[in-house]
């Protein structure tokens, strides 16, 4: 029983945590404050609405058949939630103002969205059916899209606390990342990271997991569901499935590693035809062979990864930890940063999270921990890849890429390093979730008190 509830512990701690963090989030902030929001909500619609189809008329970036409704609201929303200089223009301002009384019309039009129309949409049913059950009951647009941002970060949570329910180990600093500013802010959002983050977790445990009451076939079958339906949005999280790959092959599961390069043949060919039909005229691509970038990145990535580090190195970390608002992810700039202690106080925990999962007992031999490296390594390499393919920006620097992009690889590098040096469980250790609890929340007072000021006319 005691080793049931030491198990249970992490997962325990994390809900008591995040879920009261995201509903007070939720309840400050505004809707569409997370960057890209609105095109996430947007995607979520085209579910249960030409889910596949991707429209580019002349002069356009690639986007959907959209309700006028919704278009409506995000065009009065957006220059609030993305925090454009105040004071509004009278016309904007009177706009934002009339927003809350905005209904679903059943009339469409074209709408950008050459981001969010490349993720395989199976990701938002939980946001879809919020929609969907506000359009039938009659709501607004805007209490449909406040029902989708729960409905996203509840399921979110739910599947994140399942993967550290999962985790043999490396719940530390898995909690660290969890709970920090931009990831909390994140669940309190329509964005997709939420549920990505949570189906990255459980990839990454379950390789590190006997097959248990499961089947060997059904163990590396859910495993496999997760990584497509995570990789299919965010393909560099393919990587983290070399670990439960290399379990099978260990185990001699060959049902199981077939279903796991599917998983991963899938993702890759969705995300590879989608990128040929995709134009974003802001980053300048669009419909152009991707093989010469594929090899111009082959040949140069170490010299465009270190240059990238070099030249926004800061921007990756503050984006890392959290910020308001949307920034500019293509040219690499944040407007309105969190206070410097947050920074500060969570470069520390970070640290703590890293010398708990260090000094934490472990068995893991060292070929599960070369793959939890390689995948964690993976998802970075590619991350850089599909910015580099997908947006073309300066020849020197790779654009687009965000801080909050490299969660997943840290969820892998916590049980690679966990029990390198184990040691008696200290005083520090005792205390850790004391200190990760009253961390989390001053953060969340600070940042719902500071969305008061942030998103007033």
């Amino acid at each position: 029983m005691n080793e049931a509830w030491r198990r249970l512990g992490p997962a325990l701690l994390y809900l008591a945590l995040a879920l009261p963090a995201t509903l007070i989030l939720n309840l400050a902030f505004v809707n569409f404050h997370a960057p890209d929001d609105y095109d996430h909500v947007k995607r979520a619609y085209t579910l249960v609405h030409d889910p596949f189809r991707a429209v580019t008329p002349p002069g356009h970036s690639t986007g959907a058949m959209i309700d006028t409704g919704l278009t409506d609201y995000v065009a009065a929303q957006r220059p609030v939630a993305v925090l454009a200089p105040r004071p509004l223009p009278q016309a904007q301002a009177a706009a934002f103002r009339s927003a809350s009384q905005m209904r679903w019309s059943g009339v469409q039009r074209f709408s950008e969205m050459s981001g969010a129309i490349s993720y395989f949409p199976i990701l938002y049913a939980p946001q879809t059916v919020a929609l969907e059950l506000g359009r039938w009951m009659g709501a607004t647009v805007e209490e449909s899209v406040f029902w989708a941002r729960l409905a996203n970060g509840l399921v979110g949570i739910a599947l994140a606390a399942l993967g550290l329910r999962l985790l043999p180990f490396g719940h530390s600093l898995a909690l660290v990342v969890l709970l920090l500013p931009r990831t909390l802010l994140q669940f309190a959002s329509n964005s997709a990271d939420p549920i990505l983050y949570g189906l990255a977790l459980i990839v990454t445990a379950m390789g590190l997991q006997a097959t248990g009451r499961l089947k060997p076939l059904a163990h590396n079958g859910l495993a496999a569901v997760a990584l497509f339906v995570a990789a299919s949005v965010r393909p560099p999280i393919a990587a983290l499935g070399f670990t439960p790959m290399v379990q099978a092959i260990r185990n001699r599961q060959w049902p199981g590693l077939l279903l796991l390069g599917l998983s991963v043949a899938a993702a890759a060919s969705w995300a590879l035809m989608i990128t040929t039909q995709v134009v974003e005229l802001r980053c300048g691509a669009g419909g152009s062979p991707i093989a010469p970038r594929l090899a111009a990145f082959a040949t140069g990535w170490p010299w465009l990864i270190g240059h990238s580090f070099a030249d926004r190195g800061v921007y990756y970390f503050t984006s890392f930890i959290g910020h308001y608002g949307w920034g500019d992810g293509p040219n690499g700039r944040l407007s309105y940063l969190l206070p410097p202690w947050m920074y500060v106080s969570a470069v520390a925990l970070l640290m703590i999270g890293l010398r708990n999962d260090v000094r934490t007992p472990a068995r893991l031999d060292r070929l599960a921990r070369l793959s939890l490296a390689a995948g964690a390594a993976g998802v970075v390499l590619i991350t850089f890849l599909a910015m580099y393919v997908a947006c073309r920006g300066p020849l020197q620097t790779i654009s687009g890429v965000q801080g909050r992009y490299f969660v997943p690889a840290l969820f892998a590098i916590a049980p690679a390093i966990s029990g390198l040096a184990p040691a008696a469980r200290d005083r520090l250790q005792s205390l850790f979730p004391i200190l990760l609890g009253v961390w989390v929340t001053a953060c969340v007072i600070a940042m719902s008190l500071q969305a008061q000021m942030l998103y007033r006319l």
